[in-house]
């Protein structure tokens, strides 16, 4: 809100007149803002709890302290919100000698000021004050290169009306001085009014970017239950991400999971992927959303995450599970450029080099970083960013263009039907997956299950083998134990752990190859152990003759013994040192 108050006057001074203070909105969004934002602090300072009193096994301190860390700035932020509700102190003043502000580490004189622009960034309003050089000195540069000679005041605070009826009431006041010394209209004067006008006609089609905010809201809620089901919230493993929805060509194609193509689009590996998918989606979302209108936009976003999951079966899918919204998000930004490009004539030229500055670097930094990294899904990226410009030429903008309610109508049915073609012929062309994730991940579950079996049978054996040393256990009930109890056993688990299969590069593979080996060399003890126990229960526990066929033949049965229970020794070395590695922080089996 604007308030004014008089002033006295300097005569003859252009600058003189009433003294305006700019105050800041009430904002019923921020009130929205700071709700949301304290629900979202107690459900992760709910989780944070959970996590400290039971961490994750193998996880270390780090994911706890990032979350604890994203609970303050989530606090912090609510609290700015509501500080930002309530108060009543002017942003800005125009005075009778220059601009002062709450924003300004020192007044601005008139007679310093050249220009002023007003700058819309990320959905930000800025005041750009551009000073003039002062006499017989060059113009400084600051930090970065950056121009010193310009003050920026963020105008955020401040309704739409209120930034731009600042800007125009700077300017009222400089235009006369700029005439007196000879340089007429400052440039950004029209530049100015033709992107307001720009600005009101969008908000008047689309007052309210309902579309983004609700798909905004599903990933935000699906990482919620994702967390409250005990998933980490800062690195989930590739099972869990899968039991979820995850993509997957195999799932998908010898399966026929085709749900996952968009599932997989509303989960994410840890809150950071999360919020850098938000970032990118904000700004560009509410631009396309303005465009074109919700229903529209939800064609972009929804056709671009489909082509992105779709062209990703082709590629990282493949060998991973694949999650995230960013197909979606570069759909939405190559939905931005090709409109910008499209509709250049009817978009304001500083509306257009801002955006396709902006998120042009945006798009070409992510590319590269896909291109040049491990572990990202380009594939999903550049299907996307190709679907989302591909249905934006199809598509009917809004502004400044008429067409019929059956033009429109057909224009959308043509976008979605190439988009759909298009998905249905990457899914049918997808390659055999050599890795099947829910094999994987069904054998990595029952390995879970057998462990268990595998350590009784363990902890059995040794227990029986102690009370035979102990005495408390005669040779023939240790016979028994073994022919009725162990072996029985050790066979079952064997012929359970022969079916389990992993593969290469896996972790948990190594520690089931040795688990096998251990397994069967067990085995072979037992049975060798049992033939001896035997062979001398029908021989009776005396001397032989070395030339004599029962001396032989408890030579041999030594031997083998000796053999296997060294092999045997050197397996179980291996297996130690297998879970040792698989224990260690950062390891997912």
């Amino acid at each position: 809100m604007a308030s004014e108050q008089q002033a006295p006057r300097a005569g003859g001074s252009a600058a003189a007149g009433r003294e305006r203070h700019f105050l800041p909105r009430k904002s019923g969004i921020s009130w929205v803002l700071a709700v949301l934002l304290g629900l979202l602090t107690l459900f992760l300072a709910l989780g944070t709890l959970a996590l400290w009193a039971k961490p994750n096994p193998g996880e270390g301190p780090g994911p706890r302290v990032l979350l604890l860390l994203l609970v303050l700035a989530c606090a912090a932020g609510a609290w700015y919100a509501v500080r930002r509700a309530t108060s009543r102190k002017p942003l800005l003043t125009l005075g009778q000698h220059g601009i002062t502000s709450s924003k300004l580490r020192e007044p601005v004189p008139w007679s310093r000021l050249e220009d002023v622009e007003l700058v819309q960034v990320m959905g930000s309003a800025y005041l750009d004050l551009k000073l003039r050089n002062e006499p017989g000195k060059q113009p400084r540069r600051g930090m970065w290169g950056k121009n010193a000679a310009v003050r920026r005041i963020n105008l955020s605070m401040l309704k739409p009306d209120d930034q731009f009826a600042a800007y125009a009431a700077i300017h009222a006041r400089l235009a006369p001085l700029r005439e007196a010394a000879g340089l007429g209209a400052a440039p950004s004067v029209k530049q100015a009014q033709e992107v307001r006008a720009f600005e009101q006609q969008l908000d008047v089609l689309t007052p309210t970017p309902w579309a983004l905010y609700l798909v905004m809201a599903l990933n935000v809620g699906v990482w919620v239950l994702n967390v409250f089901n005990g998933i980490s919230p800062m690195k989930p493993t590739p099972q869990e991400l899968f039991a979820w929805g995850a993509n997957s060509a195999a799932a998908v194609t010898i399966d026929g999971q085709y749900w996952r193509l968009l599932t997989a689009t509303f989960l994410h590996a840890g809150v950071l992927h999360l919020a850098l998918n938000m970032f990118g989606l904000w700004e560009a979302g509410r631009q396309i959303c303005r465009w074109f209108g919700n229903g529209q936009f939800l064609l972009v976003y929804l056709g671009s995450a489909l082509a992105g999951s779709a062209l990703s079966l082709h590629f990282s899918s493949q060998q991973s599970v694949s999650v995230g919204a960013s197909g979606a998000v570069f759909g939405v930004l190559g939905a931005l450029l090709a409109a910008v490009w499209k509709h250049r004539e009817r978009i304001p030229a500083a509306t257009s080099k801002q955006l396709m500055t902006s998120q042009g670097i945006f798009v070409a930094y992510a590319l590269l970083q896909g291109f040049t990294k491990p572990g990202i899904d380009n594939a999903a990226h550049v299907g996307g960013l190709l679907a989302g410009a591909a249905i934006t030429l199809l598509l009917a903008q809004q502004m400044g263009q008429v067409a019929s309610a059956g033009g429109r109508l057909l224009r959308q049915g043509l976008a979605l039907g190439i988009t759909g073609a298009a998905v249905l012929v990457l899914v049918l062309s997808t390659p055999a997956s050599a890795v099947n994730h829910r094999a994987i991940f069904e054998s990595q579950d029952k390995l879970k299950r057998l462990l268990p079996r595998v350590e009784s049978s363990e902890r059995a054996l040794v227990k029986d083998a102690q009370s035979l040393k102990a005495g408390t256990l005669n040779a023939q009930e240790f016979i028994v134990k073994i022919r009725d109890t162990h072996l029985p056993a050790y066979r079952s688990t064997n012929a359970e752990l022969a079916s389990l299969t992993l593969p290469e590069g896996l972790p948990m593979r190594g520690m089931l190859e040795d688990i096998k080996v251990v397994h069967r060399l067990t085995e072979e003890t037992l049975v060798l152990e049992l033939r001896k126990l035997d062979f001398l229960q029908i021989v009776g526990n005396r001397e032989f003759e070395p030339s004599s066929l029962e001396y032989q033949t408890m030579q041999v049965l030594n031997q083998q013994l000796g053999e296997t229970s060294a092999k045997l020794k050197l397996a179980r070395q291996k297996l130690e040192a297998s879970v040792a590695e698989l224990k260690k922080p950062g390891r997912s089996p």
